[in-house]
């Protein structure tokens, strides 16, 4: 019997820990337990003894390992000292190794003869598990090896140094530099451990390595760090992907640039900085071009300065060789991003592209997929659905031709095509990738793009109906947002999508609160944030019925908004702006809004951006096909129109305004008390919990009111009837 067929599923040991150990873990712990112990049922059942002895799950991972008290007493007696006395040095000394070869064993305990000794290991089941068909390469057990190094250290721990430096060696020799880092490190040999990770160490969009470098640096002495400017550049970097606060990151880069001019020959210092450098090919001016570019991207994604990132890449590119083309590209990615908040969005789409190509040309896979999506997101704004799904398709098929790219890559791809599918309204392919993109971000714990991603889901279940379900998301889009340090990207770019949840969960107190927060703030310098400010406080006012105001906010901003081709703000605009024309009883002006939003709709297939606005934006489609028939037929508003009337958002269900008063006194009526106290929590945004909560009810009672109340309002959905409660002005008259 060997491992294989002793190891426990995932199920087994849920099932394990519940009906033996009387555990309740949830299931990301089983995972991570099932994959720490490898399934040994003896190692579960330790960790489920040591478990009832403590009330903090969390440290579940602390307690798996074999330096817990239970799992390395059982391992050391068992096992280890039932070995002979040369097999069990042999154990101990190579557990320093996560993958062992006889070759690699030999050099560690500068003898031969390992190979017979990992095969007597394995012919004695010694939890030694072989890792290829040949033979020529095992590891131990994880919790034996834990179990292991723990006794080596209590026994030999002078020793330690001189077995992690022949590693070191061994792998050095076989171009393993990433294996010979750690094991300098482990051994303290500071000089070598930096001069490998500088060797190693490159900057990739979307690479794992990331948080592995980061840890290497950290237990580094400081003054190693920053005389050397590479490393202060890398650590730099691992900050950027941590989301670390602005002054963190700058702190190194100016540490960078300190350590540089440091080790540069005097002769070379009084040229102008913005002037290309006589040794254009030489490494030292290449990295002065790396830091600046670098430092172009963190001032655009935290400070949101158009300006400054360009001049930074100007200065980038006076000090970077022709040949360096990966740097070269992440030069016009920091462009993109700078014109992307100045809302040139065309020039963004160029810049980014132009970063694709680049990439391409380095033959650096991950970047190249890292600057697609790029270029989809500014597709999406330029309105473009078609190309977004393209786009992201290419990315897709990327993704799987690349070998270990992390998911986080393909995942923002898919977050951009979920939303442009969601506004198509296919709204079951949008669920689907949005989820997958989810998933994905939440196992890479790449930040921005999870909030991005549940965002973009909060929006697919309110299309959907499903107002518990987009509660739920916007949580976590809150939650993931919470833990960012960049205070330029908080409630800037997806506020607009914020503003409709809260006002379509009756959460419009939380909605005021932001405005008066906004209002508190200083003016973010990215012309686009504030522009999606302004149209979100327009929502805002279009919901508390101060049209005039909404105007004042809306009208100026249009004409840039054209000007740019940012076509998928100009149709959300227009389609606002006739809303609050509407709502002035300007129908003329409102009609005429809405015929361009149409107009600019129309080649894409919006569908989303009028449904969402319901019963008012129906009737107004209804005027508009009526006076555009009079000049031929209206396939696009029809397939709006039917769009509508599928939802239970159709013109018939949006009387003209006198009769709307009249239905809503008519509807008020014959509801009772308790109903309307039901209808009062649930535009408030309460659950259905919630509510049975304050009522002091069943959910069941609950539900039977709620279904009254969908019936009485002609609705299926809490988004619908809340939609429907403002259009008739039902609980106008309430305190």
């Amino acid at each position: 019997m060997r491992t294989n067929q002793l190891r426990c599923t995932s199920q087994e040991v849920r099932a394990f820990f519940q009906e033996v150990m009387g555990l309740q873990l949830s299931s990301n712990l089983i995972q991570q337990v099932s994959a720490h112990t490898e399934g040994w049922l003896v190692g579960l059942q330790l960790l489920g003894l040591s478990l009832q002895k403590h009330t903090a799950p969390a440290a579940l991972l602390e307690e798996v390992s074999g330096r817990e008290r239970y799992i390395l007493d059982y391992l050391l007696e068992e096992v280890l000292r039932r070995q002979p006395p040369a097999v069990q040095t042999f154990l101990a000394r190579t557990s320093i190794l996560e993958r062992l070869s006889a070759s690699l064993c030999d050099a560690v305990l500068e003898q031969t003869g390992s190979q017979q000794m990992l095969e007597f290991l394995e012919r004695a089941n010694v939890f030694v598990v072989p890792l290829d068909g040949q033979r020529r390469w095992y590891r131990y057990h994880a919790l034996f090896a834990e179990a292991l190094r723990s006794q080596l250290e209590q026994t030999e721990g002078e020793t330690l140094p001189a077995l992690h430096l022949r590693a070191r060696r061994w792998y050095a020799g076989q171009g393993s530099l990433t294996e010979a880092a750690r094991h300098a490190i482990s051994a303290g040999d500071w000089s070598q451990a930096a001069d490998l990770i500088e060797q190693e160490y490159t900057f990739i969009w979307g690479k794992s390595e990331h948080a592995l470098v980061r840890r290497w640096l950290e237990k580094l002495p400081a003054e190693i760090v920053r005389a050397r400017p590479r490393l202060c550049l890398a650590y730099a970097k691992t900050l950027f992907f941590m989301v670390a606060p602005y002054t963190s990151i700058e702190r190194w880069l100016n540490d960078a640039e300190k350590a540089l001019r440091a080790t540069a020959p005097t002769s070379s210092k009084t040229a102008d900085p913005g002037a290309r450098p006589p040794s254009e090919g030489s490494e030292r001016d290449n990295l002065f071009g790396e830091i600046a570019a670098f430092r172009a991207i963190v001032t655009s994604n935290y400070r949101g300065e158009g300006p400054a990132t360009l001049a930074l890449c100007q200065q980038a590119l006076a000090h970077l060789s022709t040949q360096n083309l990966t740097v070269r590209a992440e030069v016009a990615f920091a462009q993109s991003l700078a014109y992307f908040g100045s809302g040139d969005i065309v020039a963004s789409i160029q810049s980014s592209r132009e970063a694709t190509s680049l990439a391409q040309a380095a033959e650096n896979t991950s970047s190249t997929i890292f600057y697609l999506c790029m270029t989809a997101n500014s597709l999406l704004v330029h309105g473009k659905l078609h190309e977004v799904v393209q786009v992201a398709e290419q990315v897709a098929l990327l993704g799987t031709t690349l070998v270990g790219l992390p998911h986080a890559l393909v995942s923002s791809a898919y977050i951009f095509q979920a939303a442009a599918l969601r506004e198509l309204n296919r709204l079951e392919e949008a669920l689907d990738l949005i989820l997958q993109a989810v998933r994905l971000c939440e196992q890479t714990e790449t930040l921005l793009a999870l909030h991005v991603g549940y965002t973009v889901l909060m929006r697919v279940y309110l299309a959907r109906g499903e107002m518990e379900e987009a509660r739920s998301a916007f949580q976590q889009a809150e939650a993931v947002l919470a833990k960012t340090s960049s205070p330029y990207r908080r409630d800037v770019y997806y506020i607009v999508e914020w503003v409709q949840f809260w006002l379509a969960s009756g959460a419009v107190d939380r909605a005021t609160h932001w405005e008066q927060e906004l209002a508190q703030l200083t003016s973010t310098n990215s012309p686009l944030a504030r522009e999606r400010q302004a149209v979100a406080r327009a929502r805002m006012l279009l919901a508390q019925k101060r049209p005039i105001e909404a105007l004042s906010l809306l009208e100026p901003l249009q004409d840039m908004t054209e000007k740019q081709e940012r076509w998928s703000h100009g149709i959300e605009m227009q389609v606002l702006l006739a809303l609050a024309y509407q709502m002035r009883q300007q129908e003329s002006e409102a009609v005429s809004a809405l015929a361009r939003a149409v107009r600019l709709a129309e080649p894409e297939g919006y569908i989303r951006t009028f449904v969402d606005e319901g019963a008012p934006m129906a009737a107004l489609l209804s005027r508009l096909r009526e006076q555009e028939r009079k000049h031929g037929p209206t396939p696009y508003v029809d397939t709006l129109l039917a769009d509508f009337l599928q939802e239970g958002k159709g013109p018939e269900h949006q009387p003209e305004r006198a009769d709307q008063r009249m239905m809503g006194h008519s509807l008020r009526d014959p509801w009772s008390e308790r109903e309307l106290e039901v209808l009062r929590l649930m535009v408030r945004g309460d659950s259905n919990q919630e509510i049975a909560e304050a009522l002091v009810l069943s959910i069941d009672t609950i539900k039977r009111h709620m279904s009254n109340i969908f019936s009485k309002l002609e609705v299926h959905t809490r988004v619908q009837a809340v939609a429907r409660v403002r259009a008739l002005g039902l609980l106008s008259d309430e305190p």
